[in-house]
């Protein structure tokens, strides 16, 4: 807590009665944060060698990068944007509204040229910390660059996260950053490219509820009795798979992973002639 304020008032705000003594106190919490502001640091970079040579040494001021006329915070702050999937001048128009500084386009450009150079090395190592996960989770979304539209992938482990650019959103750069000897499960939607990956696979179960809910919402829709039990039976799978992340022990896990694949073959099989029931039958025998 970094402040607290009593607000207790001494007379009534209606008629300026005294108050007599709190009958019940109440406690509210706001949160905010400060107006930032731009601070500018003029510093001395005093050279160092014999007097008649050239100085041989220049420390940079603490903070910043030799040559550099900003400072670290904004290098990382402007490089934060760029990842929201903010411009590059949306990016320069909120530096200029937030902080009165201004900065080219080129500035910009450098530096995140400059972030994405001192990052590099930890950026190779997120993706070796990926490849040696149990499992991992694939998807990619559009990112609109310079008038191209490629594909930005994720790829997510337990706690780390790995982001990469590709012109598809097939499964090549799937098998490109996971490599030929990946012996994990990858997690995927039901996008059709993602049906052959030479990996174990898992369907993500919160994109199957997805499809429930987007079948519903198909103009032609109809509910029926197969519809209702085939829905009936994804739902009481995906509680039961979600409850299962809180057991312990491998022998209890390895039960469950039995239910649900017994649970997930039976659905497949059910005997329907509803058009969106036979299809997701079809998405869970996947």
């Amino acid at each position: 807590m970094d402040e607290e304020v009593d607000v207790t008032a001494a007379r009534c705000p209606d008629c300026a009665s005294p108050l007599g003594d709190p009958i019940e106190v109440r406690t509210r919490i706001v949160e905010d944060i400060l107006p930032a502001r731009l601070r500018v640091t003029r510093s001395a970079c005093t050279g160092t060698g014999a007097p008649a040579a050239r100085p041989r040494s220049k420390r940079p001021p603490r903070g910043s990068s030799p040559a550099r006329r900003f400072g670290l915070h904004l290098l990382l702050l402007a490089a934060y944007l760029r990842t929201l999937g903010l411009t590059w001048g949306k990016v320069r128009a909120y530096l200029r509204e937030a902080f009165r500084i201004e900065v080219s386009h080129g500035a910009l450009v450098r530096m995140e040229a400059t972030v994405a150079g001192a990052l590099g090395p930890r950026y190779g190592e997120l993706l070796g910390e990926v490849c040696a996960a149990g499992s991992v989770h694939a998807d990619p979304t559009g990112w609109r660059i310079d008038g191209e539209d490629p594909w930005l992938w994720v790829l997510t482990a337990k706690g780390v996260a790995y982001f990469a650019v590709r012109d598809t959103p097939g499964k090549r750069p799937i098998e490109e950053l996971l490599g030929e000897d990946y012996g994990g499960v990858v997690v995927t939607d039901f996008y059709p490219a993602f049906r052959n990956l030479p990996y174990r696979q898992q369907k993500c179960l919160v994109h199957l509820l997805r499809e429930l809910r987007r079948f519903e919402g198909k103009p032609d829709f109809r509910p029926g009795r197969e519809w209702r039990r085939v829905r009936r039976r994804v739902r009481r799978m995906v509680t039961e798979a979600s409850r299962g992340a809180a057991l312990r022990g491998r022998g209890r896990r390895l039960a469950l992973k039995a239910r649900l694949e017994s649970r997930a073959d039976g659905i497949a099989r059910l005997p329907r002639h509803h058009r969106y029931a036979c299809r997701v039958a079809k998405l869970v025998g996947q």
